[in-house]
């Protein structure tokens, strides 16, 4: 290893002492290579044995390694302390090089090591003391029972345990960087039993009580300290200083959000495992050789979040920034979300947008059932003035082609009650509006012509009946004939654009402007079809486009 430091006339690498050496990252891969050839005689047979399966942390444990797990695992990972002794008990299967309760998975990890990440302490102890457990067996990992409670949330209570039993004390456990998407990463326990908290004791109210206390004791010790560092420390991540971690890994014993000691900054070449000491992540030695392909990582520790030890990773990958850094980002996605909700909160308490839920299919094949839309109410304004108008033409900006939600007026409503279906308080529909007040309008066998010219289709869609869709199973072509009339004053003719499925202006007449709530022109959900309502949609055609 040698440390790097900017000088005048470029950098300046100085040898370390030997003694100071660390065990090489090759060196640390090896003994965890032998330790997976121990394992092998006690692993469940795999169907492809060069392929190490998922370990606990993964975060679809259940499906991926629990299924396949002995039932002995499955109940220590679950803290089932009956169904442990009772399969320890009467264990009838045949003898094996080991005894059951150090049985292996097929990642070579035991019992005693699932429930040690669990925080079941219940179940360390009855394995350790009722049935002998080996706290010392290593994993395919390389790790024993004590690296996985050194991780959980619970290693008060049980580390005590394991480390009482006989447990291995300082080892450096190489995380698979499979674990870390490719990066690098290190445990560093020394396991001082002064630096280990105290348990929470038996399980129970009691146990719940101490472990929330001292839970939102660390939290409350850690952003006090937090606050000081933002003020005592500089701009930058360096030696001696403090960071904060922006990415959770927990087989690092890492959490996001949580402030870390930087013991230790260096550039590792992940080929050949050389290491370089840096004093910073500003440093031009630091800024050179990442460039080249090295990796920048750190070896972090906090008293309160890694009491058995410290962690190294790479800064990049657990996105290691300054306190300063980490509450200036803070500060400004705190201020984004309360601009976000505040704007949410005026525009919907002043009736500027809304959502409605579509429940039928007479919008189809541009709006399905179950397609949720947001409402443009911008325009509404109270009631209609004729005055307001230039030839029957509303003065709120609705117009012919719109898709509109709309409040049923007393003819719809009188439709619904004679058809043995009332209309509840607050139920609206939606339609499209093909015709405005002064228009003449005519429907000729499902065919609809607007001031004598034949309608077509619309920027926001395309009826039944002017397009032809061939993908849509519920629409239906319109049949009906409405003999030439022109559209009152105020009011608009309303239709569906599955003509032959719709309950509309052809059954109960025209809509007054002033029930009409709002323009629809965006469905929000479901989001593969999320976007601006068009005028085909995709995968349908218009007639002369096939």
């Amino acid at each position: 290893r040698v440390s790097a430091c900017p000088g005048e006339a470029g950098l300046l690498f100085a040898p370390v002492r030997a003694s100071a050496r660390r065990p090489s990252p090759r060196a640390v891969a090896s003994r965890a290579l032998r330790t997976e050839e121990e394992a092998e005689a006690d692993a469940p047979a795999s169907s492809d044995d060069a392929t190490v399966r998922p370990d606990m942390f993964t975060s679809d444990l259940e499906t991926t390694l629990m299924r396949g797990s002995p039932p002995l695992h499955r109940a220590a990972r679950w803290g089932d302390v009956a169904r442990v002794r009772s399969l320890l008990l009467h264990d009838e299967s045949p003898p094996r090089s080991r005894p059951l309760v150090d049985e292996r998975d097929v990642n070579g990890s035991t019992p005693l090591m699932w429930a040690s990440q669990f925080g079941h302490d219940d179940v360390v102890q009855v394995l350790l003391d009722d049935f002998g457990a080996d706290p010392c067996l290593v994993n395919a990992f390389g790790w024993t029972a004590a690296e996985y409670a050194s991780t959980s949330s619970a290693a008060g209570d049980v580390l005590p345990l394991i480390l009482a039993a006989g447990a291995p004390r300082g080892a450096a456990r190489v995380v698979p960087s499979a674990m870390l998407g490719g990066g690098h990463g290190r445990l560093l326990c020394d396991f001082d039993p002064a630096t280990i908290p105290a348990p929470a004791g038996p399980k129970g109210p009691t146990r719940w009580a101490n472990f929330l206390s001292g839970f939102g004791a660390r939290y409350i010790t850690s952003a006090s300290q937090s606050a000081r560092d933002a003020w005592a420390s500089p701009a930058r991540v360096e030696v001696g200083g403090v960071a904060v971690a922006g990415c959770t890994f927990k087989p690092l014993g890492l959490y996001a959000g949580q402030r870390y000691e930087i013991v230790r900054l260096f550039l590792r070449d992940g080929v050949t495992g050389e290491e370089v000491d840096v004093p910073s992540t500003s440093c031009d030695a630091a800024r050179t050789m990442e460039s080249g392909g090295w990796e920048l990582c750190a070896t972090v520790r906090n008293p309160t979040w890694t009491p058995w030890g410290a962690s190294e990773v790479g800064v990049d990958l657990a996105e290691l920034r300054s306190v300063r850094e980490e509450l200036a980002w803070a500060s400004r996605v705190a201020a984004g979300a309360g601009a976000f909700w505040l704007t949410t909160a005026f525009v919907c308490s002043n009736d500027l947008v809304s959502l409605t839920a579509i429940p039928s299919e007479s919008m189809a094949p541009g709006v399905r059932r179950g397609d949720l839309m947001l409402v443009d109410r911008r325009r509404v304004g109270k009631g209609w003035n004729a005055a307001e108008t230039d030839a029957g033409f509303s003065g709120r900006g609705f117009d012919v082609g719109d898709v509109v939600l709309f409040e049923p007026p007393s003819a719809l409503r009188d439709v619904a009650a004679r058809n043995g279906t009332p209309l509840r308080a607050g139920e609206y529909f939606v339609k499209r509006i093909v015709a405005r007040g002064g228009d003449e309008v005519e429907v000729a066998n499902g065919v609809l012509f607007r001031n004598g010219r034949r309608e077509a289709s619309y920027r926001t869609g395309t009826p039944v009946g002017v397009g032809g869709y061939d993908s849509c199973d519920a629409c239906v072509p319109g049949r009906y004939d409405l003999s030439r009339r022109r559209v009152p004053a105020g009011s608009f003719l309303v239709l569906g654009d599955n003509r032959g499925g719709s309950n509309d202006g052809h059954v109960w007449g025209y809509l007054p402007e002033k029930n009409v709530l709002g323009r629809i022109s965006f469905r929000v959900a479901p989001p593969g079809r999320a976007g601006f309502l068009r005028e085909a949609p995709v995968g349908e055609a218009r007639d002369g486009e096939r």
